[in-house]
C-alpha cells in the first residue's frame, strides 16, 4: 500500500477472515493486551507466536489456547535483548507450516511506580553539586524502561521487517515441512504484511513526571511516522494504537488513586478490538487509534501535524492521572 489512508470510520464493521492462517508475532503476550491480543489472533485462526519473560504465565497461555484447539505457541523472549528476540522470531517462522509472518505486534512494555518516575530528576536523587576534586559523581539515570519501551520496539521493527522480505515460498511436502499444511493457510505470496505500534497517549499528551516512559512512547510513535509513508513500497502496512489508562497489571500499583479521583479506564476489548483492525484490514495504512473511556477514535495524526493535537484533547484524557503524589 502507498500513501495513508484516510480517516477511519470505526462505526463500521470489519472483515477479519483474511487473519486465519496468517502468522502473528507479538511481544509481551504472556499477560495484559498481549495475552487478550493472543487470544483474540487465535480464535480468529491465526498461528500466534508470542513473547515474554513471564514463563510460567506464557506457559499457562500456550496450555489454554491448544487445549481450545487453537494455535499458539509461547517463546522466553527478552526484547531488551536482539539474539533473544532474533530467535522467538525464528520460532514464530518455524511455527507457522509455510514458514511465513505476516503481522507484529511489538507489545511488550514496562511502567515503573509513579515514585521512580517522578525521581529521575529530582535533586534528593543526587549528592550535592560541587566542582570539588573529592565530590560524588551525580548517579547515572536508569533507563531500564527505555530499553523495554523503545529500543525492544526498535529491535522488533527490524526483525519484523527483515523477515517480511523472505523470498516465495517453494512448494514443500508435509515431510519436508514437518507440520501438517492447513487447506486454508494463506501462501508466502501474501501481500498482507503489517506492524502495529503499541504507543500511548503518553506519546501525544504531556505526562507530569512520566519522564522515560514519555519520552518511550514519543519515540515509538516517532518510528510510526518515519515508516508509515515509505515502507508500502514493500508491501508493509504500518499503524499505532495509543491507549490511555486500562486495568492491567501495569496499571495495577496506580488503579486505586485512580478510581479514587474518579478516571474512568479504557476498556481492554477495545483496544483488542483497535489493533486487529488496524492489523488485519489491508485498506489501513498510516492510522492511529486512541483507546478511551468513551470507546475509540481516529486521532488523525496526519502529516500536517494539526489533528492529532486537536483529536488527542478532545478525548479528555485527564491530567489527574498523573498526579498522584
Amino acid at each position: 500500500m502507498d500513501g495513508i489512508s484516510p480517516p477511519l470510520d470505526l462505526s463500521t464493521a470489519f472483515d477479519a477472515s483474511s487473519v486465519r492462517g496468517a502468522g502473528v508475532f507479538i511481544t509481551g503476550g504472556a499477560s495484559g493486551l498481549g495475552a487478550a491480543l493472543v487470544r483474540a489472533f487465535g480464535k480468529a485462526g491465526a498461528y500466534v507466536t508470542f513473547g515474554d519473560v513471564q514463563v510460567d504465565a506464557g506457559q499457562l497461555l500456550e496450555r489454554e489456547m491448544t487445549s481450545q484447539g487453537l494455535r499458539a505457541r509461547f517463546v522466553h523472549c527478552d526484547v531488551t535483548s536482539f539474539p533473544s528476540q532474533s530467535a522467538a522470531f525464528r520460532a514464530a517462522l518455524d511455527f507457522h507450516p509455510a514458514h511465513q509472518l505476516n503481522i507484529v505486534v511489538p507489545n511488550a512494555g514496562v511502567a515503573t511506580g509513579h515514585e521512580q518516575l517522578l525521581s529521575v530528576f529530582r535533586p534528593e536523587r543526587f549528592p550535592p553539586a560541587s566542582l570539588d576534586t573529592d565530590a560524588l559523581p551525580p548517579p547515572c539515570p536508569d533507563l531500564a524502561s527505555l530499553q523495554v519501551n523503545l529500543i525492544g520496539v526498535i529491535y522488533s521493527v527490524s526483525l519484523a521487517m527483515h523477515y517480511f522480505r523472505l523470498p516465495e515460498m517453494q512448494t514443500q511436502t508435509q515431510t519436508q515441512m514437518q507440520m501438517p499444511i492447513p487447506t486454508q493457510a494463506p501462501s508466502r505470496t501474501s501481500t498482507n504484511k503489517a506492524i502495529t505500534f503499541v504507543s500511548s497517549m503518553a506519546g501525544y499528551t504531556a505526562l507530569p513526571g512520566g519522564t522515560l516512559y514519555m519520552t518511550a512512547k514519543f519515540g515509538v510513535r516517532g518510528l510510526f511516522h518515519s515508516m508509515r509513508k515509505y515502507v508500502g513500497a514493500e508491501g508493509v502496512r504500518v499503524n499505532l494504537l495509543a491507549p490511555g489508562y486500562m486495568e492491567t497489571a501495569m496499571t495495577a500499583n496506580v488503579l486505586t488513586a485512580l478510581q479514587g479521583s474518579g478516571v474512568q479506564l479504557a476498556k481492554l476489548s477495545d483496544a483488542v478490538d483497535a489493533v486487529l483492525r488496524l492489523s488485519i484490514d489491508p485498506s489501513v495504512n498510516g492510522r492511529a487509534i486512541c483507546v478511551g473511556a468513551s470507546g475509540n477514535r481516529d486521532l488523525c495524526d496526519d502529516p500536517e501535524g494539526i489533528g492529532a493535537s486537536l483529536e488527542a484533547d478532545s478525548v479528555n484524557y485527564d491530567h489527574r492521572l498523573f498526579r498522584l503524589e
